[in-house]
Formats: structure tokens, sequence, C-alpha cells
């Protein structure tokens, strides 16, 4: 089902999350790269990325519907990470880590309307969350040890439905917070403590399914359902470059992110995670990370100083959907310990009993038997299976 190594070879298969009933729809990791957030019908789990295994959590309670969007939360005055789960039924529940590396319910909270949280985000200096419902509203808050304090609520009108939510350019000593409609292709700045509309809408002509902001680059990434992904300058809105994903099946939003050095991770319906260049509009890589199935949810990091890029299946139905992880693939020199298995292969082939081996040995010289045998295990090393190949 899954490819080893990337179409280009850039990115290398690191391992498989398994514990996912049913569609992924967002996956977010930590600043460090050490956890991962995952949300789908079943509920929100977290992940230990260094170890690649779940951590204890909270049982998910079925009143609380499907986790439909998830943030992180690092407060100044913790040592550990929160994270909050928007929910299908409009709740917002916060987990916490505690010293035991377990996470604990720290609090539930209800939105401004109880249906679906269709976008989060958090922005870390002013301790704002932002949120957006389907109702058409979006609201601010200020997260507490163990609760939110309501900022401001604005609301669009029913007509209007809310997909995505952002942190854009600072403005006086906070951020705008950017919140852009699905249907009707609008993106709305609020400013300052009441939300403040600025100026007239952003209407970019399609759907939005979700967007993702490099503030430093001022550059902003949409989602558009039907087509693919476009990438714009905040301050003009002068689109920059398109990227299109074909459509197999029918139209569905896809989770997008700024990846690394101009790089843009989409999801498709057919999955294939796609690596644009930001700056040649040329497709850098692609991720096969399943066999025609949806990939809906995408997340990248730096773990362990390696890029990372994590991919989530997202098809419509109650069987497991495995979360994939993908590394860069480094070139590392191959050391003493490589070496030397390089040569264990070649003597175990050189004294190879029977005439199959004595075959060998007469086709091809012990030289070109020994360079053969340095490249298998060098594959091994680079693409990060020897490690199991050598255990196992």
């Amino acid at each position: 089902m899954f490819a080893p190594t990337s179409k280009s070879g850039n990115y290398v298969r690191h391992q498989v999350l398994h514990g996912h009933s049913g569609p992924i729809f967002s996956l977010l990791t930590t600043e460090d790269g050490r956890f991962l957030a995952s949300g789908g019908s079943d509920g929100m789990r977290i992940w230990n990325l260094d170890l690649g295994e779940p951590v204890k959590v909270p049982r998910w309670s079925a009143f609380l519907a499907a986790s439909t969007a998830v943030v992180w939360v690092k407060r100044d005055d913790s040592a550990f990470e929160m994270v909050i789960s928007g929910t299908q039924s409009g709740r917002l529940v916060c987990w916490e880590r505690k010293q035991n590396g377990h996470f604990e319910e720290n609090f539930v909270a209800n939105a401004c309307d109880l249906v679906e949280v269709t976008g989060m985000a958090y922005d870390g200096p002013s301790n704002r969350l932002a949120v957006c419902l389907r109702s058409g509203v979006a609201a601010a808050y200020i997260v507490r040890p163990n609760g939110l304090t309501k900022i401001f609520a604005v609301d669009f009108g029913d007509h209007v439905v809310l997909k995505a939510a952002a942190f854009g350019k600072m403005y006086g000593d906070q951020k705008d917070i950017m919140v852009a409609s699905l249907y009707s292709g609008d993106i709305f700045t609020l400013r300052g403590p009441h939300g403040e509309i600025v100026g007239e809408p952003w209407n970019i002509g399609t759907p939005i399914g979700d967007i993702a902001v490099d503030v430093h680059a001022g550059l902003i990434c949409m989602d558009d359902p039907s087509s693919g992904l476009n990438l714009y300058r905040i301050d003009d809105r002068k689109r920059i470059n398109s990227f299109p994903i074909e459509v197999t099946k029918k139209k569905r939003v896809r989770q997008i992110v700024f990846v690394e050095n101009n790089v843009i991770a989409g999801t498709s319906d057919h999955g294939i995670v796609y690596l644009w260049d930001g700056r040649s509009a040329k497709i850098h890589d692609e991720l096969k990370v399943s066999k025609g199935n949806w990939i809906q949810a995408v997340a990248a990091c730096q773990q362990q100083g390696v890029g990372t890029i994590i991919a989530a299946n997202s098809s419509n139905s109650d069987e497991p959907n495995p979360i994939s992880v993908w590394r860069k693939h480094t070139k590392r020199p191959l050391g003493l310990g490589v070496t030397l298995c390089g040569v264990l292969v070649f003597v175990r082939v050189f004294c190879w009993s029977g005439g199959g081996g004595c075959f060998v040995l007469f086709r091809y010289p012990p030289l070109v038997i020994l360079v053969l045998s340095m490249r298998f295990v060098q594959h091994l090393y680079h693409t990060g299976e020897l490690a199991s190949t050598v255990v196992g």
C-alpha cells in the first residue's frame, strides 16, 4: 500500500501509526516535533513521534462527536503543553500533559454556538485562540490555565460557512485574525479587542477549503477544493502561483501546510501528498501515502532536526485509517558500523556453500560482490531500514 520512498527520493517513510478508526480530518505537531495530535471521526489522539507510539489520553466521550480541528497551546506559565480540539458538536476540549507524560482533561467549554467547529488557530505571544464555526461565527479567546475567556465573537450570518482561521500580520502589538468562507471565497480580517472587520472582504473567486499563512514571508496559501492550491502575497493580494491537484472523486477540502525552503504540501483524493516548489510552481516531490484513498490531513515539522511530513488516510469508513510519517532523506557518512555490515554481507555470500554460491563467484568476481554488498547496506542505512533489518 505504501511506497517506501517518495517519487523523487527526497523523503523516506519512517513509520506508520495505527489507532484511528474512521476518517482523519486534522493533524498538527508541537513546535519541537515531539508530539502529534490527530483529530478524526472517532475523536482526538496524541502520538509520541520520538517513540512512534500513542500517548495515554482521556477517553473520548460520544457526546463530543468527531474531532474536526486541533491546535497546540504552550503557555509561558506552564512547563507542559496543552492541546485543544474543536468538535462537531461545538465543544472545545482541552487536554494537558502531566509530569508522567500522560495527557489529562483540563476543561471542556462550549463554543458560541453548539455547531461544528470548522477551523482553529493559536497565537503564542498573545495567548489567543481563534475559532470559526459552521454557523458563520468567528470568535477569539484568551487561553487560561483552566478555561477560556472570550474576547469577541463576530456573526457573519447563516449564509456564510466559515472553514479556516489563521493569524496574519502584526497590527500594533497583536496579529490580525483571518477567517475564510468556504463557498463565497471571501477572507475576512478581524482586528483589535472587538474583532473589527477591516475593510472589504478579500474575494479570491473560488471556494476556500483551508488556508496556511507564512507571516515572515508575507504569503498565504489557499485550498480550492475544485482545482488545487493558490499562493498569494498578503500585502497586495496578488496571486503568485497556482498548484493544480486533480480531483478524481467529488470535491473535498484539503489541509495544506508550508513545509520548508518554500515547499508547500497539499493532499488529494487519490492517495498522494503533493509537494510544490512555491517559487517555480513545479512539483518538488510526491508521497504515495495510500492506494487511491482520500488523504485530507497533513502536517509538517522538524523532528530531531530532520524535516518531517505527516499524512493520514481519510476514507469514509469505520475501518482503521493509518497515519504515515515521512522523514527527509539525508545523506550520511556510512561509518565503521555500516561498513562492517557490508563486509559481513560479502563474507556471507563468499562463504555460501553449494553449487549456487560457486556459480555466483564464477560469474561475479569477489570485488564486484563486495561493492554490491556495500551498496545494498548503504540503501538500507539511508532509508532507515538497517536497524530493523539487523534487529529483526
